[in-house]
């Protein structure tokens, strides 16, 4: 099923396909809904997936709200809205902070929590990098190359061995982000003004079985970090090696098992 449809006023646009217990995959900040494609494949036939595009990405209207509480309620409304009482939710980096703030609100809604390549709160690296994205999209508005956005991201995001195993990958996706309308650049400075005005009050314990994802050669989330955040919550943990921060994308087989492994558990 694709379908839109009205949270806060604002429609999101979703994907709810398969069948089976329901995984919502939610997007990093950069992300659009098909860039989970090759975690679902791996998923399919064993799960219902739910995937959207948050307030302010690319196929759901902006600007983004101003806080990531009012994201989750964007959630929370598309759940009800699908009449889907409970899911297993995924989140990668900007995903999993916006989970984390449903579990925080209405953790009955969550049979289980796996957040990904995601610390406690706003790092000093992290709000380096994103003040850095910032100044690129904002440059960009300011008539500057749409694709030097993408060379802001890039060294952050991907490990030199993906992007060495992948040689046409900065070309097609710098090419393809220049593409994007005015609107997307415009919705990624108030998603990224979203980001570095957030306050992280505290981790409570989760109220259900959680799983913290770290990616061995993350450079904006270390191994540490994402430990410290499996601790506060009372997680369980695990790291797959040889990943950048974009670990659906660049370890898509071994996320999607991580993720297969620990919902059998629950």
């Amino acid at each position: 099923m694709v379908s839109d449809v009205a949270a806060d006023g604002a429609p999101l646009f979703h994907r709810l396909t398969g069948k089976g217990p329901t995984v919502a995959l939610l997007n990093g900040i950069s992300m659009t809904l098909s860039a989970w494609e090759s975690v679902v494949l791996e998923l399919q036939g064993e799960f219902q997936i739910l995937r959207c595009d948050f307030r302010g990405q690319l196929r759901s209207p902006g600007p983004s709200p101003p806080t990531l509480g009012d994201h989750a309620r964007d959630l929370l409304a598309l759940l009800d809205h699908l009449g889907l009482e409970r899911v297993h939710m995924v989140g990668a980096s900007f995903g999993a902070a916006v989970a984390r703030r449903v579990l925080d609100r209405e953790p009955r809604r969550l049979h289980s929590l796996i957040c990904a390549t995601a610390a406690v709160g706003l790092t000093p690296t992290l709000s380096r990098a994103a003040q850095q994205w910032l100044h690129a999209a904002r440059a960009a508005l300011a008539g500057g190359d749409r694709g030097a956005v993408f060379d802001a991201f890039e060294p952050w995001v991907y490990s030199t061995r993906y992007l060495e195993e992948h040689p046409r990958h900065r070309q097609v996706f710098r090419a393809q982000l220049a593409t994007l309308p005015r609107r997307w650049f415009a919705d990624l400075v108030s998603l990224l003004e979203c980001v570095l005005s957030d306050e992280d009050h505290g981790v409570p314990r989760a109220a259900c079985p959680a799983l913290v994802i770290a990616a061995g050669e993350d450079r904006l989330v270390s191994v540490e970090q994402a430990a410290e955040l499996a601790s506060r919550l009372g997680a369980a943990f695990e790291i797959v090696p040889d990943s950048g921060h974009a670990l659906p994308i660049e370890r898509p087989a071994a996320f999607a098992d991580a993720c297969r492994r620990f919902i059998a558990t629950v």
